[in-house]
């Protein structure tokens, strides 16, 4: 496998294993947000339903109520009451049992004895409010303050009420009772009855009882609340039976067992795992139905004439919402990441493959004709037209051909010739692991803008902003243009790079611009031999200072001494640790964060020590580190 296809493949495949754990981490989060958002967004929805239910029967008691208060009601009650009071105890409650007997004997309506309770001015009355609000309400009755029925829209089973639950609940506590009958026989439908007290002053006088068709109310309050956001609501019975399922028949199903047993705890929002499908799922009591002051709700399971009626379970608002809905977003926000990073991992290795080709290209070149050479072909020339390693060794190689060519005749010669061979081998060695070095900085500087893409990502996935997926962009071209452009890095690596005079101050002065947001401190002035890259080895220092130190001063100081130039570089950052101080110059030596600039403190020595100088590391005081800079200094005459 050739170095060009090597680089791609390490590139591909590095980026596919960070891009993969990033997925991962990415969706995980974004899943566990989701989760609770959504979690507190259904809670909210179903208690916004619960509040807008318990308003709706508070709203029916004050229509039952406002019957209750008629004067022909109240005049009626009062006749009644008068007419049973008057009697002893004993032949009141005989009298109320025979004329009960009396009413369940009697099937026809039309019958004088029905007629007198149905058909009177307070049961016409009741009729009328029947009709104004057609499909409202199913029978309407009142009882006097013994349980006798003084007036019904309808023949009733019995006459005598005051030994009912519904009666009792009324009478004994003064409360408005909600009898839960369930499915209701005489009515043919789901019943709701409101119990209303009437009174006189502070004085009970009759009980008023109307049965309402509760079961279009419950689907108009539940049917235009669900959409995709809500999901699919219920009403329930705390004993698990369902009210209320769109499409289901009322009292006929029941609630799994799963969610019977998370309504026993404390929990309003949860994920329930029913028959292989995960729900969100999401619970709110309707508080009129548990107990408040003033109400009571309940019933008996089975009577004459309904069934399945309420033994005193409360109402609670059910809502379903399918997780492969909720998390379908977030999947679809994941997919986009995957498609864009894999572009991206490809056009990384794609155009490393490329500019790997470009950069061994000359390298074949240079190991086909060493092989001639090798054999024996020492009229073998290399074309020397670069200025960096690889040309010089073509030089090299060069020298090497004539002088065996010119030796090969002699023993002392072929000696001579055999220990310059070597020479020249050592020397393609060197320009090996110059080359080499210089590929790690290049992957370094990649590695470095693959770390930026990575925050860009996982930002990307919190806050959707098209300018995380820009500066993703922006850290591709630069990595590209990083790769196209070494040429800088290359100078640290060339041994023979020709000094010239450069002034510090200017230098310095040009570079701290690229760096609004430190303070800089420049003092002095001096003219060192030194080539172009002493701006890449400042820069370098101060990243360091930056990135590693978290420095926000950075102090440079240049001063003459003698024959040479001593510039330091101080800041206020956190300094180097001692046990580190003498490493931080080898090659492969790294701590803490990564750097930025691509170089490392192994290049920079390396590149000064070039120059004749040398650097070194202490204590900045009170806190920080300084990097002491010597270079041959220019004297003026």
């Amino acid at each position: 496998m050739n170095f060009a296809t090597k680089q791609s493949l390490k590139i591909l495949i590095t980026g596919i294993i960070i891009f993969t754990i990033i997925i991962v981490l990415t969706y995980k989060s974004t899943y566990e947000e989701l989760l609770t958002l959504e979690l507190k967004n259904t809670e909210s929805i179903v208690d916004e339903i619960s509040a807008n239910f318990e308003c709706h029967l508070l709203e029916k008691v004050k229509m039952v109520k406002t019957l209750s208060v008629a004067p022909a009601i109240v005049s009626a009650l009062e006749k009644s009451n008068a007419l049973y009071g008057a009697l002893p105890e004993k032949t009141r409650a005989a009298e109320i049992q025979s004329q009960d007997k009396k009413w369940r004997s009697i099937d026809d309506p039309a019958d004088p004895f029905i007629q007198k309770y149905i058909n009177n001015d307070v049961s016409r009355y009741l009729k009328n409010q029947q009709e104004n609000l057609n499909g409202e309400y199913g029978e309407i009755f009142i009882t006097n303050k013994y349980g006798a029925i003084i007036a019904s829209t309808s023949k009733l089973t019995t006459l005598a009420h005051a030994h009912k639950y519904w009666w009792k609940g009324a009478y004994d506590n003064g409360a408005v009772f909600f009898d839960d009958r369930g499915y209701d026989d005489s009515v043919g439908g789901y019943v709701l009855g409101i119990v209303v007290p009437i009174k006189s002053g502070s004085e009970i006088i009759g009980i008023l009882k109307a049965n309402l068709n509760i079961l279009g109310s419950i689907d108009g309050l539940l049917s235009e609340k669900e959409d995709p956001r809500t999901g699919n609501l219920q009403l329930i019975r705390s004993g698990g039976l369902i009210v209320y399922k769109k499409g289901t028949e009322p009292l006929s199903t029941r609630i799994s067992p799963e969610l019977l047993e998370k309504m026993q705890t404390a929990e309003k929002s949860f994920v329930l795992t029913e028959k292989d499908e995960k729900w969100l799922v999401s619970i709110s009591e309707i508080g009129i139905t548990s107990g408040l002051p003033g109400y009571a709700f309940g019933g008996s399971f089975e009577s004459i004439d309904h069934k399945k009626g309420n033994t005193g379970e409360s109402w609670y608002i059910v809502d379903y919402r399918s997780m492969s809905n909720i998390t379908e977003s977030a999947e679809k926000t994941l997919r986009n990441f995957l498609y864009h990073g894999l572009m991206l991992i490809i056009v990384l290795a794609f155009t490393s493959f490329k500019i790997g080709e470009q950069t061994a290209k000359p390298l074949k070149e240079l190991i086909r004709q060493t092989a001639q050479i090798a054999q024996g072909n020492f009229d073998v020339r290399l074309k020397a037209e670069r200025k960096d390693e690889i040309g010089r060794l073509g030089i090299s190689v060069n020298q090497m051909a004539q002088t065996l060519k010119e030796t090969t005749t002699s023993i002392d010669n072929l000696n001579e010739e055999i220990a310059k061979r070597k020479g020249a081998e050592e020397e393609i060695g060197k320009s090996r692991r110059r080359l080499k070095t210089l590929n790690k900085i290049i992957r370094h500087d990649l590695a470095n803008d693959f770390l930026v893409i990575n925050s860009a990502i996982k930002l990307f996935k919190n806050t959707p902003d098209i300018a995380y997926l820009e500066e993703i962009e922006k850290r591709v071209k630069r990595s590209l243009d990083a790769i196209k452009h070494y040429r800088e890095y290359e100078t640290f690596l060339d041994e023979n790079t020709e000094l010239v005079e450069l002034d510090v101050s200017t230098i310095l002065e040009n570079l701290i611009t690229e760096y609004p947001t430190i303070k800089f401190n420049v003092e002095g002035d001096c003219r060192v031999f030194a080539d172009d890259s002493m701006y890449s080895i400042f820069k370098n220092l101060i990243s360091n200072s930056l990135h590693h130190g978290e420095a926000s001063q950075i102090t440079i100081k240049a001063s003459s001494e003698k024959d040479v130039c001593i510039i330091t570089f101080s800041d206020n950052g956190k300094g180097i640790p001692d046990e580190i101080k003498e490493k931080i110059f080898d090659e492969g030596f790294s701590y803490g964060k990564s750097g930025k600039t691509g170089i490392g403190l192994h290049i920079v020595k390396q590149a000064i020590e070039s120059y004749g100088g040398s650097i070194r590391v202490e204590n900045n005081i009170p806190t920080g580190a300084t990097f002491v800079i010597t270079l041959r200094k220019v004297n003026f005459t």
